[in-house]
C-alpha cells in the first residue's frame, strides 16, 4: 500500500510545486518560515528607518529654505544621511533574500526528483498492484519491470503512469487558462 501511495504523494508535490512555481514558492518560504523563525536585526530596523526618512522628508517639504536655512539645510543632511543607512540595510536585506530564494529554487526541484528516484530504487521489487492476466496478455510480463513479480505493475510504471497522467492535466489546465483569458479578451 505504501509503494502505492507514496510515489503518488510525490508525483503530485513534483506537479504542484512546478505548476505554482520553484521561485514562488521559495519567495513564500522565505515571508513566512525564514523571516519568523531567524529574524535579523536589519531587518526589524527596516521599517523604522522609512518611517524616519519619511517623516524627514515630510518636514523638509513642510519647511521654506528662505526663512529657516539653517533648520532647512540640518534636515537635508539628516536625510542624506538617513538615505544612505536606509540603501545600505535595503541592499543588504535584498541581497540575502535573493540569495536564499536562489538557492532554494535549485534545491527544490533537486530534492524532488532525487527522492522519486529513490522511490523508484527502493521500490523496485515491490508490486504496487496485480492485475489480471487477462487485461494485458503477453504483456503483463513488461508490467513487472524492472523487478517485480509477475503479475503484478511494478512502482516503474505506476510512477510512469502518474507522471503522465499530471502532465497531461497539467497541460490541459493551462490550455484551459489561456483560453478562457483570451476569450474575455476578446469580450
Amino acid at each position: 500500500m505504501l509503494s502505492l501511495l507514496l510515489p503518488l504523494i510525490a508525483v503530485l508535490t513534483h506537479h504542484f510545486c512546478a505548476f505554482v512555481g520553484y521561485r514562488s514558492i521559495a519567495v513564500c518560504l522565505y515571508s513566512l518560515i525564514f523571516v519568523s523563525l531567524f529574524p535579523s536585526s536589519s531587518l526589524k530596523s527596516l521599517p523604522s528607518l522609512k518611517s524616519n526618512l519619511i517623516k524627514t522628508k515630510q518636514l523638509i517639504i513642510e519647511t521654506s529654505p528662505q526663512s529657516h536655512f539653517a533648520k532647512w539645510a540640518k534636515l537635508k543632511r539628516t536625510f542624506a544621511k538617513q538615505k544612505a543607512e536606509y540603501s545600505v540595510l535595503n541592499s543588504h536585506v535584498h541581497s540575502h533574500k535573493s540569495s536564499f530564494i536562489f538557492v532554494v529554487s535549485s534545491a527544490l526541484p533537486i530534492l524532488l526528483w532525487s527522492f522519486q528516484i529513490l522511490l523508484l530504487i527502493v521500490w523496485r521489487a515491490e508490486p504496487v498492484f496485480y492485475v489480471p492476466e487477462q487485461w494485458f496478455g503477453p504483456l503483463t510480463s513488461w508490467l513487472q519491470f524492472p523487478f517485480a513479480p509477475y503479475g503484478s505493475v511494478g512502482v516503474f510504471y505506476w510512477w510512469s503512469a502518474l507522471n503522465s497522467v499530471l502532465d497531461r492535466l497539467t497541460a490541459l489546465t493551462v490550455y484551459y487558462k489561456s483560453y478562457k483569458s483570451t476569450k474575455l479578451k476578446t469580450q
